[in-house]
């Protein structure tokens, strides 16, 4: 119920408890109580979708994360090939977008033409952005429930929208803000006064049901559901009916999320625990990168862009011999937005110690153990593991604001923290910066992609590439969206197959050359040494040196080159380099078998 939270009297002149956001309105004129919470509502809620519409208007995605892969395996589903359709991590996020992709093929046509991956990723971004939108007025709607000041509201509702982790992704086509979303819904439902116990029934069911399409749509959502669903007992009195509501919307979760897993396996056609467990396991996509000092690098980039500053901490922290990092180089660099995200954590976790309300502390330890227990062994540099967290720890630092004696002086860091993520994240997200960049990108190709044939692929060295991230996070460029090649890189630092890099090149140009297709591969490969600017950090994988790069591209007869000295060479598909490549990859059979 709107506002349920401030008792109102039936005349104005009665009234003396109006917050700050309806105060202006009672000083108008306004009657009564109800009329006043009625235009504060409508204020803070306007408040919320204008600064969301004006933020996704200027900026835009500098990255796509797995957009490009949803895209590919919809479109194998439409020509009837399973590719992870039904993948055990993001079960609900493929099937979806090719419903809505079906739907909507009429309007997004006519924004992107008879492309049939353009469209397919139109659809997703619109999605998220629906979707942002929704997780936006959600939040604003939980803050009220247990918030007065709306002028905290506002700024926190500012600093959800802007920060990176949400901006970026928002407009994407990952399923990562539809889950957070469903998270934030689930969370308004399960908090939800009811009057009646049909009422209280119906918002258990719907909260179950909102936290499972969550988990449906990234099963990491599911490592916030123990903070979700004990929300209610831990921010009010502990009562029967309270915990007769956490059990319903627990089993009312359980009952849809197996609902969904059981559709899966049923189309899937797994009967057995082996099939079970592979299809877990193959959701982890071989990622073995883990370690506290990338968990650390990895929260704060969650909330604030850092750039590339990132990969130059690692080549700090490893030591890489090639592009050395001096302290001094890193002073000069994001350390102090690392360590402003720090303080303003820090103090926050202080002033709720402090604060009339110290037991919500450990609301914010359940919700954040297991997200950052997981994130420790399973890529923890992500921004977007951390997306869970983001409701629980928004709602206790507007809480802790308004109930704590601490000062001025503390309670303006966070202040300053929000102006800085603003300043921040919109001038790395400006659309005009990003158009800029991609024509930088797009001009290392230059007139490359216009003579290729059919079924022809492009390989950087490294998935951290800029020419990989332009593929992939800019799919409406008009170098992109003509789909007449495909990117892809020798080694994905991190992932367990990077020590097989040799064997999938083989397989990949032997592929193409057998549907007719060329391999043009980046000269880079042929450096003695990696330049600064090409995102490599040596160390970072233990598989894989720079080193291997030449030795191994000496071994191929190499034709034609386009793009200059950072340009691309075509490898030729002759007998000989044929012959190479499957030498390699029987070799490599052998290998494993003998393992």
């Amino acid at each position: 119920m709107a506002g349920a939270h401030l008792p109102y009297l039936s005349n104005k002149r009665m009234d003396t408890r109006y917050s700050t956001a309806q105060k202006p309105f009672a000083d108008a004129g306004v009657e009564t109580g109800e009329q006043v919470n009625r235009l504060a509502v409508w204020r803070i809620y306007g408040y919320a979708t204008s600064i969301y519409l004006l933020a996704t208007l200027a900026t835009d995605a500098f990255f796509m994360g797995d957009a490009n892969d949803y895209v590919e395996s919809i479109l194998a589903y439409r020509q009837g090939h399973n590719l992870y359709f039904w993948e055990f991590g993001h079960l609900l996020w493929r099937p979806f977008g090719w419903f809505m992709a079906e739907l909507l093929h009429p309007v997004t046509s006519r924004f992107v033409g008879s492309f049939p991956r353009a469209n397919v990723m139109l659809t997703l971004v619109w999605i998220n952005l629906a979707a942002g939108l929704l997780g936006a007025v959600c939040l604003v709607h939980l803050l009220r429930r247990f918030c007065r000041k709306e002028m905290a509201i506002g700024a926190a509702i500012t600093g959800f929208v802007f920060s990176q982790g949400v901006l970026n992704f928002s407009q994407t086509g990952s399923s990562y803000i539809p889950g957070l979303a469903f998270l934030l819904l689930g969370l308004c439902f399960i908090t939800a006064p009811a009057t009646t116990k049909q009422h209280r029934i119906w918002n258990d069911i719907a909260a179950g049901f909102s936290f499972a399409v969550s988990v449906g749509f990234w099963f990491l959502f599911i490592w916030a559901l123990p903070a979700a669903i004990l929300l209610p007992l831990i921010q009010g009195e502990v009562t029967l009916e309270r915990v007769r509501r956490a059990v319903a919307s627990s089993v009312s979760f359980s009952v849809f999320v197996g609902a969904f897993y059981l559709m899966a396996l049923v189309a899937l056609r797994i009967t057995d625990i082996a099939g079970i467990k592979a299809w877990i396991v193959d959701a982890g996509h071989g990622i073995y990168v883990r370690g506290l000092t990338r968990m650390v690098l990895g929260f704060a980039r969650s909330f604030i862009n850092m750039g590339n500053d990132g990969m130059l901490m690692k080549r700090f922290l490893i030591g890489d011999p090639y592009n050395k990092v001096t302290i001094w180089q890193l002073a000069h660099l994001s350390l102090w937005k690392l360590g402003l995200f720090y303080v303003f954590l820090v103090t926050s976790l202080w002033m709720m110690w402090k604060s009339e309300k110290r037991a919500t502390l450990f609301l914010l330890l359940g919700a954040t153990t297991p997200v950052f227990g997981f994130a420790y062994f399973f890529g923890p540099g992500d921004i977007e593991r951390y997306l869970a967290c983001y409701p629980f720890l928004i709602l206790l630092v507007v809480q802790t604001i308004e109930t704590t004696r601490a000062s001025v002086w503390m309670k303006a860091i966070p202040c300053v923290f929000l102006a800085v993520i603003v300043v921040v994240n919109f001038q790395a997200m400006f659309r005009p910066n990003l158009t800029e960049q991609q024509e930088r990108i797009a001009a290392r190709l230059g007139d490359l992609p216009m003579k290729l044939s059919p079924n022809s692929e492009l390989v950087a060295v490294n998935w951290q590439d800029e020419l990989v991230n332009f593929y992939r996070s800019f799919p409406f460029h008009p170098l992109n969206q003509r789909e007449s090649y495909v990117v892809a890189a020798l080694v994905t630092p991190g992932v367990e197959d990077s020590k097989h890099w040799r064997d999938e090149f083989a397989k990949r140009a032997l592929r193409v050359w057998s549907v007719g297709g060329d391999i043009w591969l980046s000269n880079r490969a042929y450096a003695l040494r990696p330049e600064a600017h090409w995102n490599w950090v040596e160390g970072d994988d233990q598989y894989v040196s720079w080193k291997d790069f030449p030795e191994f591209c000496a071994n191929l007869k190499m034709g034609e080159s386009s793009g200059g000295t950072d340009g691309f060479q075509r490898v030729l598909p002759s007998e000989e380099n044929k012959q190479f490549l499957q030498h390699l990859m029987e070799a490599s059979m052998k290998s494993q078998k003998t393992l």
